[in-house]
């Protein structure tokens, strides 16, 4: 589905339909690509038959065939500041035939519109300083793309352009300019949908951003068109604007899910991952006073700087590129996507020179770039688990996905290798989310798959389809065996994180019973890979340490599971539910009820992954149990106050990198800090309290809307009934509108 609806192009392309026009494509990057393409799909759409304008037609300036209007490309390059783009619009008006100019943004006052039929602006700055000209939106913002999402691999993703619109001073978290990793539309829109939030000063980085439905925050460039379009366009699509990128200061970790391979080059430049280069055996590496030499020959030589002659002295035949950099960057202690970019480069330098020999590519599947439209069928083979140094690992191999062969993997404490399922269930969930998105069907070998979880999956699917309508693919799931599963005693597994809502879902049915629908709450799983990167295991063994005695205190086991679904997920929000089924399906062999803690209660209902209408549907004859949708979180917050172990030791933090601590300078800790504050609780869980400055600050600032809204306003009546006395709360009477002196019953 496009950003805008379609009838804000029907006065540029409906007087069109049924003619015959050209189109000229002007120079550029990757993101005037992004319009091109949009351009194409909307004069498909409204009937306008098109062709593009061959350089041909430039060199003898004349049309081979008569056109009745040509198109010149949009963007933002009308005026001084690009003058090839000015010569290629003098061209197409040498035709003779009128020429319309789409959507553009004027870097200046120095293009005269007089000679062309219409142009239209995209943002309002423009309109306001070219009379004559008429408002429409950016080409791009009408494209509905091909289904591209390669899955959250990181949080937040800086991106800042290299050339001359570059406003925002350098930003020693930017990854680079993206419009130097990406080629094709295929790459960029694959790479933004690499993060879940993606900071940008290129436009078009941030409407691919938008368009593969991730958080967006648009920077400015050097003149007005960030601005203009942002206040004309984008501010009304969800993005946001900042003035200066180092505001955000935590980059992500592209080590994570290898994703720094993503970043060091277009997929079309890049030397293969699995390839082990050969150098030449004419060419001999020597060292010449202070500098080195490879050489072939008295006057045929070629000078390397220190790096090169490292990467040289590596191409023998037995390292893989992939190998290369790891080595390097551990090596010499610099990040692995710096020193990925410098090897791509060199190597590229070095087949450019024709210095090396055809490589012997160690996997050639994995080799490949992604393919932009996936293979019908998605095949699962599950592997025997196995046993390795007190763990054991389940896998299953991958192979027909639009991101090529993939390896899905859990990983478990080998004292439950006997609560583990014979069936292939927790692959059907975690790779339920890759077909979707591929529209495949999903083929699955080697364990059986239970029936009444497919018949449920059939209904979720519709539920998915519902909330989410055009990023939903009808797909299938064939297994190889499906058999039904008998039920046993009913005993339940949850999954826990530390938070307050798994706290919660632990108190009230092993602390507390409270008799309603409670169960026997046998164990309890935390997943590494899931809040906490599968990348960063030191991080969950802090987090597991801290929180064993909690569940020690209760009575139950705490099963620690690491897994990479959520690497290979395509979208995390919409889909983790899936992800948090697969996790308990995994103890199939000791529990029948797997139970997934509340996020929002009843009175807030809204499409999200995990959900009261859809996690049932992720069970079969293992059930999925959505728990406590009937209690709003001040509540629960309530009931945890009175156990100390909890209270001490809550875990919400998502900023901290250390994984066992709440930071007290991010909004989850805000959040919790207000909490404890209203119900006069212990703040023992933070390493550092919020300053009531900083809750005040939050209050004052946050969207207080729908679930926060519904929140904070029943963590105010408990500060109002304790008679609290801070400036928050002050702040949030403020804004909600709320009497600071409430009547005595």
């Amino acid at each position: 589905m496009s950003l805008v609806d379609l009838s804000h192009f029907e006065r540029i392309f409906s007087p069109y339909a049924d003619r015959d026009v050209g189109f000229m494509a002007l120079d550029g990057n990757v993101g005037d690509l992004l319009i091109d393409t949009a351009a194409r799909e909307l004069m498909k759409e409204f009937g306008v038959r098109c062709r593009k304008l061959q350089p041909v037609e430039f060199e003898r300036g004349a049309l081979l065939t008569a056109v009745d209007t040509i198109f010149v490309s949009g963007g933002g390059n009308m005026g001084s500041l690009y003058p090839v783009t000015v010569r290629q619009r003098q061209a197409a008006l040498a035709f003779g035939s009128p020429v319309v100019v789409l959507p553009q943004t004027f870097t200046d006052d120095d293009e005269d519109i007089a000679p062309f039929k219409r142009v239209y602006v995209r943002e309002r700055t423009s309109l306001a300083s070219k009379p004559g000209t008429v408002l429409a939106p950016d080409l791009a913002l009408g494209l509905r793309p091909p289904w591209i999402d390669e899955g959250i691999a990181a949080g937040t993703g800086v991106w800042l352009r290299g050339d001359r619109e570059r406003h925002v001073p350098d930003c020693a978290v930017s990854l680079g300019d993206p419009a130097r990793v990406s080629s094709t539309v295929a790459d960029y829109l694959g790479l933004a949908s690499c993060f879940e939030h993606v900071v940008t000063d290129r436009l078009h980085f941030a409407i691919a951003s938008l368009l593969v439905g991730r958080k967006t925050t648009l920077l400015p460039n050097s003149y007005h068109k960030n601005r203009s379009m942002y206040e004309t366009w984008l501010r009304d699509l969800g993005c946001r604007w900042r003035r200066d990128a180092n505001a955000f200061r935590a980059v992500v970790e592209v080590d994570a899910g290898g994703l720094w391979k993503r970043l060091c080059a277009p997929p079309s430049q890049l030397v293969p991952w699995h390839e082990r280069p050969v150098a030449k055996a004419s060419w001999r590496l020597e060292w010449d006073q202070t500098r080195a030499v490879i050489r072939r020959g008295p006057g045929n030589e070629v000078a390397l700087n220190a790096a090169a002659a490292v990467v040289w002295q590596l191409c023998a035949g037995e390292w893989s590129v992939e190998d290369m950099c790891e080595a390097l960057a551990a090596q010499y202690e610099r990040p692995i996507l710096e020193i990925g970019r410098d090897v791509q480069e060199i190597l590229r330098n070095f087949r450019t020179r024709h210095l090396l020999e055809p490589g012997t590519p160690s996997n050639p599947a994995s080799a490949s770039a992604p393919a932009l439209i996936s293979r019908s069928v998605i095949d699962v083979d599950i592997e025997s688990p196995r046993r390795h140094e007190g763990r054991v690992r389940w896998s299953a191999r991958v192979s027909g996905t639009s991101r090529g062969r993939l390896t899905h993997y859990f990983d478990i404490d080998a004292r439950w290798r006997q609560a583990l399922t014979r069936r292939a269930d927790p692959f059907v969930l975690a790779l339920l989310p890759r077909a979707i998105a591929d529209g495949a069907v999903l083929r699955v070998r080697g364990a059986p798959v239970d029936g009444a979880l497919l018949d449920n999956l059939d209904e979720f699917r519709q539920l998915h389809g519902v909330w989410w309508p055009g990023r939903t693919r009808p797909v299938a799931i064939e297994a190889e065996e499906i058999r039904p599963r008998g039920r046993r005693s009913g005993s339940a597994v949850s999954l826990f994180s530390g938070g307050v809502d798994s706290l919660y879902t632990l108190y009230r049915h092993r602390v507390a019973p409270d008799g309603r629908r409670n169960v026997p709450l046998g164990a309890v799983v935390m997943a590494c890979g899931f809040d906490i990167p599968v990348s960063d295991p030191h991080s969950f063994a802090a987090a597991l340490e801290r929180l064993r005695p909690v569940t020690e205190s209760a009575g139950v086991p705490l099963i620690d599971v690491s897994t990479n679904v959520r690497t290979h997920l395509p979208h995390w929000e919409r889909q983790h539910g899936l992800a948090l089924a697969a996790v308990l399906h995994l103890f199939g062999g000791a529990y029948d009820i797997g139970m997934i803690a509340s996020t929002a209660p009843y009175q807030f209902m809204f499409p999200w992954g995990s959900s009261p209408l859809g996690d049932h549907l992720l069970g079969g004859a293992f059930q999925i149990r959505h728990d406590s949708a009937g209690v709003g979180r001040p509540e629960k917050l309530l009931a945890l106050a009175s156990w100390p172990e909890a209270l001490e030791r809550l875990r919400v933090c998502w900023a901290n990198r250390r994984g066992d601590r709440n930071c007290g300078r991010c909004f989850k800790c805000y959040q919790l800090a207000i909490g404890l504050q209203a119900l006069g609780a212990s703040e023992a869980c933070f390493s550092r309290v919020p300053s009531d400055e900083r809750l005040a600050r939050y209050v004052a600032e946050c969207h207080l809307k729908g679930l926060e809204r519904l929140e904070l306003s029943g963590t105010l009546s408990y500060a109002r009934d304790t008679g609290l006395e801070k400036r928050w709360v002050d702040v949030l009477e403020q804004r909600l509108g709320v009497s600071s002196n409430p009547p005595q019953t």
